[in-house]
């Protein structure tokens, strides 16, 4: 029997630093692990910061009838997923496995659509946790937006926080604490879990 790719999802609220942490394990492991973009009906921004692979509201929802894309979700209202196609095609690139970013508000039904795909194994899904003090004082270390933009950042960190939680206790996801006394080697740590789920040996 063939065996199916691996997915791992991660989540995180803003100051956690998942980007970080994410960004270190796809480097770390980078023979064996891969992402992908998400598609979306926004329009296209700037191709210096745009990290979404736009396309038309009808070839999204074809795409979704069909079956083809994972993890649809609509956000402000833009609609947003994963498309199967791009995770197979790194299976046959020889990677073993794709590290995706997900909103655990609104996404965990990704969860359930993993359960029975013929082509890909849901194998964790990584929540970043950390105290407010912490998120705060990162956020405020790297934005230099007003007062109010800032606590709205900080609430809506709170949000994820919450449906991190939420999911946690539902036994969807796995806690990974960050914080001032793992700064230091948290990328390693989180890197050797990444590495741990894929089945690998570092």
């Amino acid at each position: 029997m063939t065996e199916k790719f691996k997915i791992i999802l991660y989540c995180g609220p803003d100051g956690a630093g998942k980007d970080y942490l994410a960004g270190k394990a796809l480097e770390m492991l980078s023979d064996f692990l891969t992402t992908a973009a998400m598609v979306t009906t926004r329009p296209a921004r700037d191709p210096k910061v745009e990290t979404k692979i736009p396309i038309e509201e009808s070839v999204f929802d074809a795409l979704h009838s069909s079956g083809e894309l994972l993890g649809a979700h609509l956000n402000r209202g833009h609609k947003y997923a994963y498309r199967r196609h791009d995770l197979v095609e790194a299976k046959k690139q020889g990677k073993v496995g794709a590290l995706l970013e997900v909103n655990p508000a609104v996404q965990a039904h990704l969860v359930h659509e993993l359960k029975n795909d013929p082509d890909l194994q849901l194998v964790g899904w990584i929540g970043l946790a950390g105290d407010q003090e912490y998120l705060a004082q990162n956020i405020k270390s790297r934005d230099n937006s007003s007062d109010d933009i800032i606590q709205a950042k900080l609430e809506m960190a709170q949000q994820i926080s919450d449906a991190i939680s939420v999911n946690h206790k539902k036994g969807l996801l796995e806690i990974f604490e960050v914080g001032w006394s793992n700064r230091a080697t948290m990328h390693e740590e989180y890197s050797a879990r990444v590495a741990e789920l894929l089945g690998i040996s570092r």
